[in-house]
């Protein structure tokens, strides 16, 4: 058998420069097609945004890659990149500054999609925040759980403890082995009932499914320590410090978490989420979360770090910023994080992250504080 190859070099490159112009052709049909999809959008009064559309797009790709043998993460950020292109051709044709959807979502919508979305990711959530594809995700909660830790430390006693959201318990599991009692509450039965599963509570721990927006369950000062973690405050009332400050008793500390208005992710759209599952929208006050082929929409008031302390303030809490987090891993794209070659790059941000996180840039993800009621 010859070992000759079938084409000379030359030869490859010119079918390579073909095929090159040939996508370039593409892409100038691509964008002409965009701005008709535009015009016919405005005329609708249809949203530009499009995420439930993407995610199934995303989905379909991932099984065609697996077909032609193609690097699925590769392709999703090529993918990626001409949807971003895209919403700017949208804008663009219809002199909008933003495609995303700034009309107010109505609340029962936002809380339908809430408990559809925690009913589907219960089960996984686990995963969802440390699993495949989740790198700034899990940074955050490995960073997050630390400041609990030294949170929690200030507490004037070790009587009770509150997980506000709790979710699926991790935090609560966290403060049984500090506190005499701990009390997790969470508007989700499904998070409740895998909470509930989790490990062999303590005595202590009750876990209850309860609609926070309606109050804390807890009697004025009776709470050592509380916490609001990974954007609960911003999902939760906005009536919660006020709360805090009737439950706390006098000493008393609690750990928040907002999504932060200012971080450096919001300024760049990415629609395929794979080190972060979420996107907010600044516009009305909503989280468009990420959940395999489906994108739901919940609520999420985002603060910046003078929002968040002035909102402590009025309350009468004593405010304190930790930090913000994760500010430059949410906008890696999937690659960098899996990739060998690569991974020397994401590591270098995770470090960087870890200085940007203290006070002072505030550009970070989330914005962590840690808020007091002041001692009588």
């Amino acid at each position: 058998m010859s070992n000759e190859p079938l084409m000379s070099l030359d030869e490859i490159r010119d079918r390579l420069d073909l095929g090159d112009t040939q996508m370039l052709e593409w892409l100038a049909t691509r964008a002409s097609l965009v701005r008709e999809v535009a015009r016919i959008k405005e005329a609708k009064g249809a949203s530009l945004q499009a995420a439930d559309r993407e995610a199934s797009m995303f989905a379909r790709k991932q099984i065609q890659c697996r077909v032609l043998g193609l690097d699925f993460h590769y392709v999703a950020e090529l993918v990626s990149l001409m949807i971003w292109h895209s919403k700017q051709i949208e804008c663009d044709e219809l002199g909008r500054d933003t495609f995303l959807d700034t009309n107010p979502v109505p609340p029962e919508r936002l809380h339908s999609q809430l408990l559809e979305l925690t009913a589907a990711e219960a089960p996984r959530y686990d995963e969802y925040c440390r699993g495949e594809d989740t790198d700034a995700v899990s940074s955050y909660i490995d960073r997050e759980l630390e400041w609990i830790e030294s949170a929690s430390a200030e507490a004037p006693d070790r009587e009770l403890a509150l997980d506000l959201g709790c979710a699926t318990g991790q935090v609560s599991e966290l403060l049984q082995s500090r506190f005499e009692r701990v009390r997790g509450f969470d508007v989700s039965p499904a998070m409740i009932d895998h909470a509930r599963g989790r490990c062999d509570w303590n005595p202590g721990v009750g876990l209850e499914v309860r609609d926070l927006d309606a109050g804390i369950p807890a009697e004025d000062g009776t709470a050592s320590f509380a916490v609001a973690n990974f954007g609960a405050a911003s999902e939760l009332s906005p009536g919660l410090p006020r709360e805090l400050a009737r439950v706390l008793r006098p000493g008393g500390a609690a750990l928040l978490s907002w999504y932060n208005r200012d971080a450096l992710v919001n300024d760049w759209f990415y629609p395929w989420p794979a080190t972060v599952h979420s996107h907010l929208n600044p516009h009305n006050d909503t989280l468009e979360v990420w959940s395999g082929e489906s994108v739901y929409t919940i609520r999420a008031r985002a603060m910046t770090v003078d929002e968040a302390r002035g909102a402590c303030g009025s309350a009468g809490l004593r405010f304190r910023l930790v930090g913000t987090y994760p500010t430059l891993q949410p906008i890696l794209p999937a690659f960098v994080a899996r990739s060998p070659r690569a991974r020397a790059l994401y590591e270098t941000c995770r470090q960087l992250d870890d200085h940007l996180a203290a006070p002072g840039i505030d550009r970070g993800s989330f914005i962590i504080a840690v808020v007091s009621r002041p001692a009588d």
